[in-house]
């Protein structure tokens, strides 16, 4: 069933009036950064993968268990050492960079300034802790050395959120690409000879050199950038701007501290049960198909902030709204058919990890969901930032975070790697509701309808993929490409002839503009 309302005489020629108009200005640029962003992640996230299998394969369950809680805990403190200061950097740097450049400058030099301060700090404290957390949260004191190795990325980590939230401030998203593709690329040898060679601290050695690796390419990126703007960094003026840190940096970095640290204590919990380094193992091969799922919405939001926070600020509330729900409706038909493919492959796919590994096929389908609600979630939340309701969004980061503990603490002792990832799930459907409500106050009521096709829809596919995946791999690839292709031919049949000609203008422009006339079609 079509999941767009038909209309007729003016109303429809006003919804294509605005649909063509969307398209051709918010919605061209929406879908030039994706596809370049896509580009580049695409290509990053296959080294990343490759190079995760590899490394699974060469420590096995238990080791690579390890490698996941400690590169976990760095995650946790880089959130901390970030401050928040990539999101602000996008949301100022887009709505100042033609108004201000002087503000911009500013504003980035703050950023980059705080980073360093907080990050060194941070890092000395984890140098210093490591022996205590290592034997009280871990309960593995045997991993002292090599989380003491793997805090020397928390620098680099961090300085990486505010250069890459300078760049898509500008839109830069070609500039953003490259530095992924060659990132992506080099860490595969670094990684690789790093775990042959030496192991598990090997692994985390790598795992450094590739976050100081993409800090000194994002860098080079900002300052070419910087340069072609005719922008500078005011480091006199950048106090200046400290303002900024109370109405947006301190509620992102209190948003970002109700993720990272809440996941890495539930992964705890989960290591600390008899056998919970091998079921820690499972869940997180597994979750790095998530992980691999979230880069899409992840692009979008990362697309869409600048481009809302730029319109936002010139006061079209009206063309912000409109744009919202047009690619709600996209966003959630179109990504339906890649749920159905990882889903319908999940046996297949964490086989590839080893024997031990394949029965975690279920825990990958939860996970898989899991990251279809997190798309929902990701168009609000670029939605939140934009109109600089930041503490609202905290507000909404603090519920999800302790209906995660809650839901952990009631499945994780009982059913291990599945029950946490149940509570993943239902987590992230309780934040999707408030969400919503959210959009639905600022876009309007009609996305309700919307939300209810999409879960029976998804209930249903479900239900029908993993009917397809018990039946071996020869039915579960045929099967699942099968439904795949017939939800995309549904997706684009139901969308409107306005939004299917805009893409394919704007595809054709990017064709146009990214690929040289030799290599065409």
């Amino acid at each position: 069933m079509s999941t767009f309302e038909e209309l007729s005489g003016d109303e429809k020629s006003q919804q294509d009036a605005i649909a063509t108009s969307l398209l051709g200005s918010l919605g061209s640029r929406l879908v030039r950064g994706t596809l370049w962003l896509l580009i580049g992640n695409v290509a990053s996230r296959i080294c990343t993968l490759i190079s995760s299998v590899a490394t699974a394969r060469i420590l096995g369950q238990t080791a690579f268990g390890e490698f996941g809680i400690i590169t976990g805990t760095i995650a946790l403190f880089g959130i901390v050492s970030e401050s928040g200061m990539g999101a602000t950097n996008s949301r100022y740097v887009s709505s100042l960079r033609n108004k201000d450049p002087d503000r911009v400058g500013g504003i980035i030099a703050l950023s980059l300034g705080v980073v360093l301060l907080i990050s060194g700090v941070v890092l000395a404290i984890t140098y210093v802790a490591t022996p205590l957390l290592t034997s009280t949260a871990l309960n593995a004191p045997s991993l002292i050395p090599y989380l003491q190795l793997a805090a020397l990325a928390i620098v680099s980590s961090s300085l990486e959120g505010a250069l890459s939230g300078a760049l898509n401030g500008f839109e830069d998203f070609h500039l953003l690409a490259r530095v992924s593709i060659v990132q992506g690329v080099l860490s595969l040898p670094i990684t690789i000879s790093g775990v042959s060679y030496f192991g598990l601290i090997g692994a985390v050695g790598a795992f450094v050199a590739n976050s100081v690796l993409r800090a000194l390419l994002l860098a080079t990126a900002l300052r070419s950038r910087l340069r072609c703007n005719n922008v500078s960094l005011n480091w006199k003026k950048a106090w200046q701007e400290r303002n900024v840190l109370w109405r947006f940096s301190l509620p992102a970095m209190a948003s970002g501290l109700m993720v990272t640290p809440i996941t890495w204590w539930c992964a705890t919990l989960l290591a600390r049960r008899v056998g919970g380094y091998a079921d820690l193992g499972l869940f997180n091969a597994a979750n790095q198909w998530r992980v691999v799922l979230l880069f899409i919405p992840n692009l979008l939001g990362n697309v869409a902030l600048p481009i809302l926070a730029e319109t936002w600020s010139r006061g079209e509330r009206e063309r912000v709204q409109q744009f919202i729900g047009h690619l709600f409706r996209l966003i959630w038909t179109f990504f339906l058919p890649v749920v159905v493919v990882f889903t319908g492959l999940s046996r297949v796919i964490m086989g590839w990890y080893g024997p031990a590994f394949q029965d975690g096929y279920t825990i990958m389908t939860t996970l898989v969901l899991t990251a279809y609600v997190q798309l929902v979630l990701s168009l609000f939340g670029a939605l939140i930032a934009a109109s600089g309701k930041m503490w609202l969004g905290f507000l909404m980061n603090l519920g999800w975070a302790l209906v995660l503990i809650s839901f952990t603490y009631v499945f994780v002792n009982p059913f291990g790697a599945i029950g946490l990832a149940t509570a993943y799930l239902l987590a992230y459907s309780v934040h999707a509701v408030w969400a919503l409500a959210f959009g639905v106050r600022t876009c309007g009521c009609g996305l309700w309808g919307e939300v209810l096709a999409m879960v029976a829809t998804l209930t249903l596919v479900t239900y029908i993929t993993l009917s397809i995946a018990s039946r071996g791999t020869t039915v579960a690839v045929v099967g699942s490409g099968l439904l795949a292709g017939v939800l995309v031919a549904g997706a684009w049949h139901s969308s409107p002839k306005t939004i299917k000609r805009g893409l394919t203008q704007v595809l054709g422009t990017f064709r146009e503009s990214a690929i040289p006339r030799r290599f065409r079609i």
